[in-house]
């Protein structure tokens, strides 16, 4: 096992996760594919500093005098992620979510169909070929944005529309890929569908303290993951799909009752979504926090801006423990000197990188529920349309 692990490189030029050296040495494409290495993270360097004028931008628009709480806020949940920030791909991911966020916003005063919401699905629909996030984001802004229109026929002429300029962006890069590789396009469904539970995720957590009391519990390295393997785990993976459809169900429920003129809680709704996905997903790698720590800022800022001054450090502290246990407290060795790791997660478990997780885990499960509570029972939203 290499101890460093840097740049995630195109699939196809690796098995397994290596260092950047021994990857230029075992390709013989050494300059070419640093200058890769060069513009990849140019563009992730990119994607960060526009994600936080967006931010800001965002954050002008709904409560000006929060704009030093975000400013100082993005700074604070990113920094202690910067392992991941250049050498994934999901700042990229954040950016496409906040340009749909302000997009939406700016539509508020124009109605559905105004050029700043056709801007939004599309960004929203960048999404999808991306990283399939926006999936699930599509039936809220949709349900909002029709469920205000009175007349049926001009419901209908909303919905299509708006998903026309959404779908439109998200198909074309899978139909490109269809041309040589046909079905094989699609293969990643079944990829992930075979995953088991992954040692990050909340149900991984889980079944850590159900070891406590005696849970057989093993890890095992497959699909690209450190993943637990218990009794329970294959039933707990096949599971995670219906209660993550039950979980959004009942957010679309919280939707409903908001009444018709709310279209602002379809993004609302939409950002609680993509939360609830990793909270209930077999997978929550530290990359994905990249753009979770962020929205849950947005929500604060948005929702319930006198949270700033405890948010804003457990954010902090998430994005610490993230670190702490990938990549320092995860291999057999520490990174970069070899020495060995008496606090091993893979495949030792660890109770000090557990305990970590699970504290890192609740406290984000405690976030979501907090915010979606305050969604569906805080009152008005201030900016109705």
């Amino acid at each position: 096992r290499c101890a460093r692990q840097r740049h995630a490189a195109p699939r196809h030029l690796r098995a397994t996760t290596i260092s950047e050296e021994t990857l230029a040495t075992k390709t013989e494409l050494d300059r070419p594919f640093r200058n890769y290495v060069s513009v990849y993270r140019g563009a992730m360097m990119m994607a960060e500093v526009l994600s936080f004028f967006v931010l800001l931008k965002i954050t002008k628009l709904q409560n000006e005098a929060m704009l030093p709480w975000m400013a100082w806020g993005f700074v604070a949940v990113t920094t202690p992620l910067a392992h991941v920030l250049y050498n994934r791909l999901d700042m990229g991911l954040l950016l496409l979510l906040l340009i749909w966020i302000y997009g939406r916003i700016r539509s508020l005063e124009h109605g559905p169909l105004s050029v700043w919401n056709i801007i939004s699905y599309v960004a929203l629909g960048l999404t999808i070929p991306y990283k399939l996030v926006g999936m699930i984001v599509v039936p809220f802004v949709l349900f909002a944005d029709t469920r205000g229109v009175s007349s049926g026929r001009d419901k209908l002429k909303v919905g299509l529309l708006l998903s026309v300029a959404c779908l439109s962006v998200a198909v074309w890069p899978f139909a490109a890929q269809w041309v040589s590789s046909g079905p094989a396009t699609l293969s990643f469904f079944k990829y992930h569908s075979e995953r088991g539970i992954e040692i990050e995720s909340t149900y991984a957590s889980g079944l850590m303290v159900l070891s406590l009391m005696g849970l057989p519990i093993e890890t095992e390295v497959s699909y690209g993951s450190a993943n637990l393997v218990t009794p329970i785990s294959a039933g707990l993976a096949k599971a995670s799909a219906f209660i993550l459809l039950t979980a959004l169900g009942l957010l679309a429920a919280s939707v409903y009752r908001l009444g018709r003129h709310h279209r602002v809680a379809g993004y609302h709704a939409g950002v609680l979504a993509i939360l609830l996905l990793l909270l209930c997903s077999k997978v929550l790698s530290a990359q994905y926090f990249v753009f979770a720590l962020p929205l849950l800022l947005l929500l604060t800022i948005q929702l319930r801006p006198k949270w700033v001054w405890f948010v804003i450090p457990t954010l902090m502290l998430m994005a610490v423990i993230t670190t702490l246990v990938f990549p320092y407290l995860w291999f057999e060795t520490y990174i970069g000197s070899g020495l060995p790791n008496p606090y091993c997660l893979v495949p030792d478990l660890n109770v000090l990188p557990c305990a970590l997780l699970c504290l890192r885990n609740l406290l984000f499960a405690v976030l979501v529920a907090a915010f979606w509570w305050t969604l569906a029972f805080g009152g008005p939203r201030e900016q109705p349309c």
